[in-house]
């Protein structure tokens, strides 16, 4: 091979190897992730409510008075994603109520349709081609669980430091929620997941719209309701009720002075030390 051939190799590998950097460096743009910090003060006698648009919860027990709150911030789509992703805060808004919360400021003036992809079935409620809709800081926003061409791909993955004192409520449109062992006054709304807990000492509240909702050693007054879902407490110091519009219900053991539990479509299933059952209705 001539001289001038092995230059015009070396330069088309030169502009080949460019090409890919450049096409990396594009797919890099498109699919951006930022790690988001931000401690949200708890007032005594308020509730302080939290929401987000979409992603996995994990709750672990807090070293401060706030409630300190981790976002994992994961975007992809639109050409300016990374601008999106860095400009997202938490924002005084209010929920569909009316309520102060505290929301992660989510572009809701631009898209009001919203990825949040299955990964990996890490989302066993989270059914494919699934789609959730809710108010989120005052505007009607869709949630899809597969791209969509003219909604970006956002969500924001969050760790909850919760604090063991003052009232705190987390809403989430869809994302499990996994907690460790917890203590305080603390509930969780999700629209689509499932929720479990290890162990938890207080008040707890888990709403969700469809999920299977677990729970470990509660010695606390819990309130529990899924729209669809099956629902297990290991054992249960405390008052509860517990209702799932279709699936079982099962609470190994109770020490309760009241305990209720409802079912639209399901068994319920009560194991031994209630002291009283106001309610066992199975449909």
């Amino acid at each position: 091979m001539g001289s001038n051939s092995r230059r015009f190799v070396r330069a088309a590998l030169a502009l080949l190897a460019g090409g890919l950097i450049a096409s990396a460096a594009l797919a890099a743009d498109s699919d951006y992730t930022r790690i988001y910090k931000h401690a949200l003060a708890v007032k005594p006698g308020d509730v302080l409510r939290v929401a987000n648009l979409a992603g996995t919860i994990r709750v672990v027990p807090g070293k401060s008075a706030d409630l300190v709150v981790e976002a994992t911030i994961h975007g992809g789509g639109p050409a300016d994603i990374r601008a999106i992703v860095d400009g997202m805060a938490f924002v005084e808004s209010h929920d569909k109520k009316g309520r102060p919360e505290w929301a992660l400021s989510y572009p809701v003036d631009r898209y009001d349709g919203f990825a949040y992809p299955t990964r990996d079935g890490h989302e066993s409620s989270w059914f494919d081609n699934s789609r959730t809709t809710l108010e989120y800081m005052g505007r009607r926003v869709s949630i899809y669980s597969r791209e969509r061409s003219g909604s970006p791909t956002l969500y924001a993955d969050l760790k909850l430091e919760l604090p063991a004192t003052g009232a705190i409520v987390m809403r989430n449109g869809a994302g499990s929620v996994h907690g460790e062992r917890l203590a305080g006054d603390f509930g969780i709304d999700t629209g689509s997941g499932d929720v479990e807990i290890a162990a938890f000492d207080g008040k707890l509240l888990v709403d969700t719209g469809s999920g299977d909702v677990n729970l470990g050693q509660m010695k606390a007054d819990i309130k529990v309701d899924t729209g669809s879902g099956d629902v297990r407490v290991d054992s249960l110091d405390g008052n509860g009720t517990v209702d799932t519009g279709s699936g079982d219900i099962e609470v190994k053991a109770v020490n309760a002075r009241t305990f209720s539990a409802d079912t639209g479509s399901g068994n319920v299933r009560v194991g031994a030390g209630v002291v009283a059952i106001l309610a066992a209705d199975t449909g």
